[in-house]
């Protein structure tokens, strides 16, 4: 036992005290549909979480390091729990409850490397992105801890993202909760880009939403744009949330709105640091905007985007006894007036075939916008007058005319 125990020392990997079987066997034949077991080291075992899989006693596929046996993280804990994870450092199992999609591949970076271990406690968002990268270009163990060697600011640059200090810095402060795959790549876009590390660096609360928000919006950046961000979530406990459906949607095109209206070098925006203000400056400008367009020109202003873009484009859905589409360019300057919103400023998208524009008026007045994801039209945005939330009873008629194409 003593021999055991100083082999295990000198590898530097966690040691079998002897009360946990160093391979433990899954019956996963109920989730996969066929005869399957699969034989997963735990994690006080040599090699942690190596895995092989059999089909009536024959070997199937295997996997040593930064490989998933293909069955999700939730599974594994459920069928064999504190038998398979036992000694597993609370830092670890944090860091893989965040990004349960590659839990394996994290433990099994963690159980063969200190240095993963380390990174866990210090920076588990940068130890997912690194273990990301190491799935995606199949890093072997030593590959691993050549870049875990290096100071935390060059594992950022190994990572794909900006290979700085603050870079470093701001994803130790991160607030974080549960991600996606998904989520991987806005965060990888969102630290890709200075401006946002700029308005984040000297911000008291980052958290993984500013990222996710940051890394999906192609808009101006301004020190009152976190807050604002902010103000969309509602934070119960650590690592919950709660966000009000389409409110990220709806700010980034509110956002969109504001930039698209506002006269080229106009800094009102920086002066914007709540989601009241920044409605106030939509509603102002909406307002000037369709003010611009006096009644006496009405006439003459759909002559102006008939000869910019031509014939107003077909409806690609018909309407129905609620919801009729918008057919001419006087339509729709007649929407953005009635409705009060700057529905007119999207004519260059709707003469581009990227966005169709209908009009619910039963239950209510709702302005609806689809957008084209390959042969169907999906929902875009539906907005009341001055840009109010739809009822639940005008999305519900707005899903119901989609029918399956509703998203």
């Amino acid at each position: 036992m003593l021999k055991k125990w100083f082999v295990a020392r000198r590898r530097k990997v966690p040691v079998n005290d002897g009360c946990h079987p160093p391979i433990r066997t899954l019956d996963v034949s109920r989730a996969v549909g066929y005869p399957l077991t699969l034989h997963v080291a735990a994690w006080r075992s040599a090699t942690p979480f190596t895995w092989h899989s059999l089909h009536d006693g024959e070997l199937l596929a295997r996997g040593d390091f930064l490989a998933s046996p293909g069955i999700e993280w939730t599974m594994l804990e459920t069928i064999q729990g504190e038998e398979l994870l036992a000694g597993m450092p609370e830092t670890v199992r944090g860091a893989i409850s965040l990004a349960p999609f590659i839990g394996v591949e994290l433990a099994q970076a963690c159980g063969r490397l200190s240095a993963a271990r380390d990174l866990a406690a210090s920076a588990p968002l940068l130890l997912i992105m690194l273990v990301e990268r190491g799935v995606e270009e199949t890093w072997t163990p030593e590959v691993l801890a050549h870049v875990l060697a290096n100071k935390q600011a060059d594992v950022c640059s190994a990572v794909g993202i900006l290979g700085t200090k603050s870079c470093a810095r701001l994803i130790r402060r991160c607030r974080l909760r549960p991600m996606t795959r998904g989520d991987i790549v806005a965060i990888r876009r969102a630290l890709t880009h200075e401006p946002n590390l700029a308005i984040l660096r000297h911000y008291a609360t980052p958290s993984l939403d500013h990222l996710l928000f940051l890394g999906r919006f192609n808009g101006d950046r301004w020190p009152g744009l976190p807050a604002m961000i902010d103000e969309l979530f509602t934070y119960n406990a650590p690592g919950d949330q709660q966000l009000p459906v389409g409110t990220t949607s709806r700010l980034q095109s509110t956002l969109q709105d504001v930039e698209r209206m506002l006269p080229a070098g106009d800094r009102r925006p920086e002066r914007v640091d709540s989601l009241a203000t920044l409605n106030r400056l939509h509603d102002r400008l909406v307002e000037r905007l369709n003010a611009a367009r006096h009644e006496t020109e009405r006439t003459s202003h759909p002559i102006t985007l008939l000869q910019r873009h031509g014939f107003y484009p077909d409806p690609p859905l018909p309407g129905n006894k609620h919801i009729d589409p918008i057919i001419s360019w006087d339509g729709l300057l007649q929407e953005g007036k009635t409705m009060r919103h700057c529905i007119g400023a999207y004519d260059g998208a709707i003469a581009a075939g990227q966005i169709a524009i209908y009009h619910l008026h039963s239950p209510e007045p709702v302005t609806v916008a689809l957008r084209p994801q390959g042969r169907t039209w999906l929902l875009s945005e539906a907005s009341g007058k001055a840009n109010a939330r739809p009822s639940a009873a005008a999305m519900k008629a707005i899903q119901a005319w989609l029918g399956p194409q509703a998203e």
